[in-house]
């Protein structure tokens, strides 16, 4: 799972970078991080990390996430440049 760790971390950095390479010309940029997706590729690891992830959090599938725009509907107000919205409640 380091692979997606990494990933997910680039793609955070990245937005960081655009907000504030952005914000002059009044541009805001949000990143939603869903945590983990339960996909095909959870059935590659051994059985004992499999059962880590179902014993540690709820499954949650793709059709659960309420699309980007409701949850930056309320921060539509905030001036901020960058936005963070963790689902880590639940893995995907």
């Amino acid at each position: 799972m380091v692979h997606t760790g990494a990933a997910r971390a680039g793609v955070e950095n990245l937005t960081k970078t655009i907000a504030q390479e952005w914000s002059e010309h009044h541009i805001r940029i949000n990143c939603v991080a869903p945590g983990i997706v339960e996909t095909s590729g959870l059935d590659t690891y051994p059985q004992p990390v499999q059962d880590m992830f179902e014993d540690a959090k709820k499954p949650f599938q793709w059709e659960d996430l309420p699309l980007p725009k409701m949850f930056l509907m309320p921060f539509a107000f905030l001036p901020a440049t960058f936005l963070h919205i963790a689902l880590e409640q639940h893995y995907m």
